[in-house]
């Protein structure tokens, strides 16, 4: 069970991920003027890493009991916050350049 939950977090913070990719591709198009906003591929984020690093946190769990559990969730919360503190950042800028939105 303890795999459906770190599974469930590596997810979780890929998918901030994928938002917070969008979001940089967008105030990368306004910093620059451009009308078009661009987009993200969704695969990598959603299929193929959060599979990955609860392999590896299975791995690792093989040889030294639960430090691939902690190890790979660690990483993945901090990882997952600071992307949540991009996506922060991109809709305040986004907000106030909405010049370019329009």
């Amino acid at each position: 069970m303890n795999y459906v939950w770190l599974y469930l977090g590596v997810l979780t913070a890929w998918v901030l991920n994928l938002s917070a990719t969008g979001a940089q591709k967008a105030v990368s198009a306004v910093k620059s003027g451009k009308e078009d906003l661009g987009g993200v591929s969704i695969m990598w984020g959603l299929f193929v890493m959060p599979v990955f690093f609860t392999g590896v946190a299975w791995g690792v769990n093989m040889i030294w009991a639960t430090v691939g559990f902690w190890v790979i969730g660690s990483l993945h919360l901090l990882f997952g916050l600071w992307m949540l503190g991009y996506i922060v950042y991109a809709v305040i800028y986004l907000k106030r350049n909405k010049r370019n939105l329009d």
